[in-house]
């Protein structure tokens, strides 16, 4: 590692912890939805069953950028 070289386990380590993050982050949001759903008894449509992401793109210069996504789920 002292000359810029990271073993292959390493890098599976990082990608392990980054889904495990994503999964977190995932139930919660869903755990936020269900909640807002819950106190706003009176929307009710495709929204309700919707979930927006936003990600972070970076650009081959290293400009970065915001990307929403929604994810619809069904009940």
């Amino acid at each position: 590692m002292a000359e810029g070289a990271l073993p292959a386990s390493f890098s599976n380590e990082c990608l392990e912890d980054l889904l495990a993050f994503k999964a977190k982050l995932l139930r919660k949001a869903e755990i936020v939805r269900k909640a807002s759903m819950a106190s706003d008894d009176d929307e009710v449509g495709d929204e309700a069953s919707a979930l927006i992401l936003n990600f972070i793109d970076i650009e081959p210069g290293g400009r970065g950028f915001s990307r929403p996504v929604t994810v619809r789920t069904s009940e």
